[in-house]
C-alpha cells in the first residue's frame, strides 16, 4: 500500500520501520495516534483516500506493525 501511494513524499515500509521503532524505543514514552504528523502525506486523490475503509485499513495495518515492534526486544 505504501508503494503504490503517488508521489515521494510518502514513507518506505523501511521508513515507516525505523520510524516506529525510534518512536518506540526512544526516551521519551510516545503514543501511536501522536505519530500521525510526521508520515507524510497518506492520500490517493485530492489529498484524501479513496474511502473510510481505505484509510482504516491502512490505520489497522500501521498499528498491528506499531504493537509487533512494541513486542520486539
Amino acid at each position: 500500500m505504501l508503494a503504490d501511494l503517488p508521489g515521494d513524499d510518502a514513507m518506505t515500509f523501511e521508513e515507516l520501520d525505523g520510524f516506529f521503532a525510534a518512536l518506540i524505543h526512544g526516551p521519551e514514552n510516545v503514543m501511536p495516534a501522536g505519530t500521525c504528523s510526521g508520515l507524510g502525506p497518506i492520500h490517493r486523490t485530492n489529498g484524501r483516500l479513496q474511502s473510510f475503509e481505505e484509510a482504516s485499513t491502512i490505520l489497522e495495518l500501521m498499528m498491528r506493525h506499531w504493537h509487533h515492534i512494541t513486542l520486539t526486544p
